[in-house]
Order: C-alpha cells, then sequence, then structure tokens
C-alpha cells in the first residue's frame, strides 16, 4: 500500500495523484486519525464525509496534507455550495484544519466558492472546528420521489409544436441559437466570441439579445414566406452590422417582430430561479480584473439578463450549461425505444466541462455542480509551477489553481500535444510572451486550433491520440470524484460538445475513460441520438451537426418543461 511519502515523492515526479487514490489509500491505513468533514447545505440539510489522515513526519509531507484536505473542502463547496462547513477531528489535526481554513480567505482561488456562497445564501459559509468525541452521523434527508419523466418531457415537446420559440446555448468560444415555428426549425446560428476578453457586462448581454432578436426576426420571416434572404445573417462568420442589417429589413418588410412563445437560455454559470447569480467563470474574467468596474454591480447588470430577453419572448428560462445537456439527453432518451427513464448524468465538453444532473424524479438538484474547477490532481507539482498563461501549466486562468478545465477542455488538448509534440501545432503557438500560448491576435486560433488536433486523431496521428485518450482517463477521475460527492451511482454519462462532434475523438476519449471506469458507458450526444421533432430535423440537415447545436434545440423544449 501507498505511503504519504510514495505521494509527495510522485507529485515531485511531476506524476498525477488523483484525489480518489489518495482517499481510498488514507482510508485503508487502519493507523490513520479519524476526521470528518460536516457541510450544512443552503436548504439547510447535512452532508457528511470521512477524511481520515496518516500521520506525517516532515513539512513536506504536511504541505501535502494541507493541499489535500483544501481540496477536499473545496470540492465539497464547489458541488454543493453550503452555509457551514464543520469538521470534527482530534486536537492533533486542529492546527492543519485551521490553516486550511485561513485559505477560503487568503487565497483567491479558494475564496472563489467563498463568493458564490454568499451570492447564493446570502452570507459567506462559516467554518468551525469540534471535537471528534462530539461527532454523531448527520441524518439523511433525502426524499424518494417517482415521477413519470417521459410524460412531463412529451408535454413540453408537444406545447413547443405550436408556437414561436428559440433556444440559445453560450460557451467559451461560440453561442448557438435555434429557432422554431409551430413544431418546424426555422433557423439555427453559429456566432464565435471571446466573453473573457469583455470589460463590462453590457459587452457580454449586446450580442446575446441582438442575436435572440435575428431568430425572432427569422421566425417571423418564415411566417409570411420567407420575403427576405437571411442567409447572410446565419452565416457563422457573419459580423454584426450584417445582423443588424437583416433585422432592419426583416422590420421593414413585415412592419415588425414579434415576441417569442418562450425562450430558454443555456448559460455557463451557476443560475438560481433564472438568474445568471456565480460570478466567478471564465467568462467574465476580464470583468474581474478591469480595476476600474464594479465588478459585484456588473454581475447584477448580468443577472437581469432574462429580464432583458423578456423584451423577446413570452417565457424566458435560464439554466447552466451542465443541466442543460443533461435534459438534452433526458428529451432524446423519453422518445427513444427505452421503456423506462431514471436518472440521467450528461457533462458538455469545449472550452470547459459542464456537469448536469436530473434525479429519478426528473428533477435538477438545486447545486451548483461546479466541476470544472474541481481539484483532484494532487501531483503535477512541476506542471502546476507554471503560470497559468502557459500553454503547458496546470493552472486554471480563472483560479490560479490545477482544475479541471486544464485536465479536460480544448485547454487539455492543446497542452498534451504541445508536451509531446509540439512541432504539431507550431503554426498555432505564439510564444512572445516567453512561454508558448495559443495565438489570439490577429486571429483568435482556439477553435482552429482544437479542429486541427482532432483531425490530427482522425488520421492516427499518435500524440493526438494518446492526447484524448488521457483526457477520457482525466475525465473518469474526475466522475469518481463526483460520483463520491453526490452518491449519484448511474453506469452511463452522456457526453455533448466538440469533443462528442468527431467519432474518432469521442472513441479515443472512451478508450481512455473505460480504462479506468469500466462499469460506466459513456455515451456520445450525436445524430443517433436524435429522437424528439426538432432533434429529428437538426440530424437531417448538412451545414451543422447534433452535437453542435444538441443543446440550443433541446432549449427550445426546456422553456415549456
Amino acid at each position: 500500500m501507498k505511503k504519504l511519502s510514495d505521494f509527495v515523492s510522485s507529485a515531485k515526479r511531476d506524476e498525477h495523484i488523483w484525489i480518489t487514490d489518495i482517499r481510498k489509500t488514507f482510508a485503508a491505513d487502519n493507523s490513520a486519525a479519524k476526521s470528518v468533514i460536516r457541510l450544512q447545505k443552503l436548504d439547510g440539510s447535512f452532508a457528511d464525509f470521512a477524511c481520515p489522515l496518516p500521520r506525517w513526519n516532515c513539512d513536506e509531507e504536511y504541505a501535502f496534507l494541507l493541499d489535500y484536505v483544501s481540496s477536499r473542502i473545496y470540492n465539497i463547496l464547489s458541488v454543493f455550495s453550503g452555509k457551514s462547513i464543520t469538521v470534527f477531528c482530534g486536537t492533533e489535526l486542529n492546527g492543519l484544519f485551521e490553516e486550511a481554513f485561513s485559505r477560503f480567505y487568503s487565497n483567491s482561488g479558494y475564496k472563489k466558492v467563498i463568493n458564490i456562497a454568499r451570492r447564493l445564501g446570502g452570507a459567506e459559509p462559516s467554518f468551525a472546528l469540534r471535537s471528534l468525541s462530539e461527532y454523531l452521523p448527520a441524518e439523511d434527508r433525502r426524499e424518494t420521489r417517482s415521477a413519470d419523466i417521459a410524460a412531463r418531457v412529451k408535454a413540453a415537446v408537444e406545447n413547443v409544436s405550436k408556437g414561436t420559440y428559440c433556444g440559445i446555448d453560450v460557451g467559451g468560444t461560440d453561442i448557438k441559437l435555434a429557432a422554431s415555428l409551430n413544431g418546424k426549425l426555422v433557423a439555427v446560428k453559429e456566432y464565435d466570441w471571446n466573453p473573457a476578453g469583455f470589460t463590462r457586462a453590457e459587452m457580454i448581454k449586446t450580442p446575446i439579445l441582438l442575436l435572440a432578436e435575428l431568430m425572432a426576426a427569422c421566425v417571423e420571416n418564415e411566417r409570411v414566406g420567407n420575403v427576405v434572404d437571411m442567409s447572410p445573417a446565419l452565416n457563422v462568420h457573419a459580423d454584426r452590422k450584417t445582423v443588424e442589417r437583416a433585422i432592419r429589413e426583416v422590420k421593414a418588410r413585415i412592419g415588425g417582430i414579434g415576441k417569442f412563445n418562450g425562450l430558454a437560455l443555456s448559460f455557463p454559470d451557476i443560475v438560481t430561479d433564472n438568474r445568471i447569480l456565480g460570478g466567478e467563470t471564465p467568462k467574465t474574467a476580464g470583468i474581474r480584473s478591469d480595476p476600474s468596474a464594479d465588478y459585484e454591480a456588473e454581475l447584477i447588470s448580468l443577472s437581469k439578463l432574462n429580464e432583458e430577453l423578456g423584451a423577446l419572448a413570452d417565457k424566458v428560462r435560464v439554466i447552466n450549461d451542465g443541466p442543460m445537456a443533461t435534459f438534452s439527453a433526458l428529451s432524446e432518451l423519453a422518445y427513444s425505444e427505452k421503456s423506462e427513464i431514471g436518472a440521467v448524468i450528461a457533462h458538455s465538453l469545449g472550452t470547459d466541462l459542464g456537469t448536469g444532473w436530473i434525479d429519478s424524479s426528473g428533477e435538477m438538484p438545486q447545486i451548483p455542480l461546479e466541476c470544472y474547477d474541481l481539484l483532484f490532481d494532487l501531483g503535477s507539482s512541476v506542471s502546476k509551477s507554471l503560470p497559468p498563461d502557459d500553454m503547458r501549466s496546470l493552472k486554471n486562468e480563472n483560479s490560479g489553481m490545477a482544475g479541471a478545465r486544464r485536465y479536460l477542455g480544448q485547454a487539455a488538448a492543446y497542452r498534451l500535444v504541445y508536451l509531446s509534440a509540439p512541432e504539431l501545432i507550431a503554426d498555432f503557438v505564439d510564444g512572445s510572451q516567453g512561454f508558448p500560448a495559443v495565438r489570439m491576435t490577429p486571429t483568435d486560433m482556439r477553435k482552429p486550433c482544437l479542429a486541427y488536433i482532432m483531425k490530427l486523431a482522425s488520421e492516427k496521428n499518435t500524440a493526438a491520440e494518446a492526447a484524448f485518450r488521457q483526457v477520457g482517463i482525466n475525465l473518469a477521475e474526475i466522475t469518481a470524484e463526483i460520483e463520491y460527492l453526490t452518491g449519484a451511482r448511474i453506469d452511463n454519462r452522456w457526453l455533448f460538445g466538440r469533443f462528442a462532434k468527431d467519432k474518432r475523438c469521442f472513441e479515443l476519449i472512451s478508450e481512455g475513460f473505460s480504462s479506468v471506469l469500466p462499469e460506466i458507458k459513456l455515451i456520445a450526444a450525436d445524430d443517433d441520438m436524435a429522437s424528439t421533432p426538432l432533434m429529428r430535423q437538426l440530424s437531417e440537415r448538412e451545414d451543422v451537426t447534433v452535437a453542435q447545436f444538441a443543446q440550443a434545440v433541446s432549449a427550445l423544449y426546456y422553456a415549456e418543461y
């Protein structure tokens, strides 16, 4: 069995040390000191997480344990948020946990979860130590409910077959939209952007509102017989002036644009009651880093996006991109040949990782599930020492810590290929800052670089293939952490986004994933999943794919769910 000193040595060698392996190793150590981390959730209920810890013999081992317990607390709050953290332990561990607690106020990366808890619950969570002798197990207050999920989904789909609807899927490098009229998929639109570079909330909201208005114009144009050619504005490379011109022309020819019956927006941040509230994602990094911006005021402005979209729709619903992916899988399952539908977990994987969970009653647990920043590798010391802007680094630009983003999203593909065969992507790399980074000027090369790496993998380039296999391994490791924290035991995972778009890349990810968790099956959200009427229409188009637009189309249904 591994010892604490073995983990420290592995970290120095820049090897991955997965938090799941550490937890299992410490749990099997009969001499480990017992401790329990208790979370009080935002709804007032409690959850306990055992945290046995071995004795340390030197400063390096103490530092490793400090990182470990800090990561355990950080991950718990990332998934659930909460009102308080209480640790029950012996006095020999008091100093260790007290130092871990202090990190959540002194370190900007750890403080993310404090900021989120304050915005969601109205107050910062408290931290406390209590004697292990006082510990009594928390009461499990989970309710078991049952529901005909398929009937609920089918009712939403039926409602959307009559009237006008708009679905919007916001990502880190693009926005995708879909619009329907009486059950017909009228238009789809992709728009490239870089929200992390924006310094005001208005800069994020304006293109979303403009594109939603374009979709409304497309619907009205369809209603009157397509009197205006909308194809230039629907082109992925259309600039803002082209979009605005198309909207003006429809208004001039038709006399105005009506409101949608329903509109749903998938946004990569914590969403509560249709309001964007988390404020700690990469999408708002530019606003956070601008000293002239009042960030909390800007976040309040962003949280009112649903109200502004209300000028274009009678009903507006906003949801996180992870739950939107999960709802998309649920909708297609309801229309498939599946005789019974239970809980569903799905990921959207592209710029970042989105995670969603729908339980067996058809409800989405009201927890943040901010898994894209989970700390699940306690090793890789050399890679973690590099600055976040360095392509080789495991540090996220968003938190400054080695979270999931650099292990799973497009940044992982860049990093892994560059480390093994830098010459392959030399044309996409800018080294002017003294370290390698994806070129952003004069053109944003993030999507082209990923597309090229995916092409290399499909052509059986060994470095590219290895990169996607490693992404699959990393996805399995974070899946194990999510399963441990949530208790959600589901034997498959749906994968949405660009990483599921290419068949070969998905196969490679699945190979890596199965080498760690063979009992769980990955399912690609591709043309094979299309079962609902609008999704089938999407799969029949030759200009786009289901993998690209599934969440935008499913958002049409979510407006009525």
